[in-house]
């Protein structure tokens, strides 16, 4: 933090206006709130759904891909075996 030294005496130093780095400020402090233990699981519960749903569209989109892959082998299978 830049402060301003006057015979003893320290201040923050004024960034616009205010303050850099002030915990007395009101916002910054609630910046600073910690979540409850709730909060923390709602917010895991959220990201295990919204895990839960990609991986549930990346196995569908894998077992198509697969699904065309063998479909493919089994064409080279037969062509290769009619010759």
């Amino acid at each position: 933090m830049a402060e301003t030294q006057v015979d003893g005496l320290k201040t923050p130093a004024l960034t616009d206006g205010e303050f850099q780095d002030a915990v007395s400020d009101p916002a910054k402090q609630e910046e600073k709130k910690k979540p409850t233990a709730l909060q923390v699981a709602q917010l895991l519960e959220s990201k295990m759904h919204e895990l839960s749903a990609s991986l549930q569209k990346d196995e569908t989109l894998l077992a198509e891909k697969m699904a065309k892959i063998s479909s493919l082998i089994d064409e080279l299978i037969r062509e290769v075996n009619a010759k």
